[in-house]
């Protein structure tokens, strides 16, 4: 991994074991990992594990520092959820890419005036 200086013009190489042993400093993503690795030894399902590998991603993203609370309610919602609930949610973030990434055509809405009762 290569890091720029502060004043950015001379790159520094960390090795593979540095950069181990500065995220194993961080105690937000050893929580999360140890959290997320239970998590994931309980299920089988491609999207549960992809949100989980998401959920260790963000914790590391300084732009995403959540407190401590909702990264454990997170996560235990993961673990709550059926596969479906997270493919619902995958769908309702992006409707066209999920259409377009299924090559399929985005279904045209009508609407109507409300039946009188």
């Amino acid at each position: 991994m290569v890091t720029p200086f502060a004043s950015g013009t001379f790159p520094v190489v960390i090795s593979s074991a540095d950069r181990l042993e500065i995220l194993a400093q961080d105690p937000q993503l050893v929580e999360t990992l140890a959290a997320t690795t239970i998590t994931a030894g309980k299920t089988m399902h491609e999207e549960k594990l992809d949100a989980l590998r998401n959920a260790v991603l963000n914790s590391v993203n300084p732009r995403l520092r959540l407190d401590e609370c909702l990264r454990l309610q997170f996560i235990t919602f993961i673990e709550q959820m059926a596969p479906g609930h997270l493919k619902l949610m995958k769908y309702f973030s992006a409707p066209r890419q999920w259409y377009e990434g299924r090559g399929m055509s985005i279904p045209s809405v009508t609407t109507s005036k409300p039946l009188a009762i």
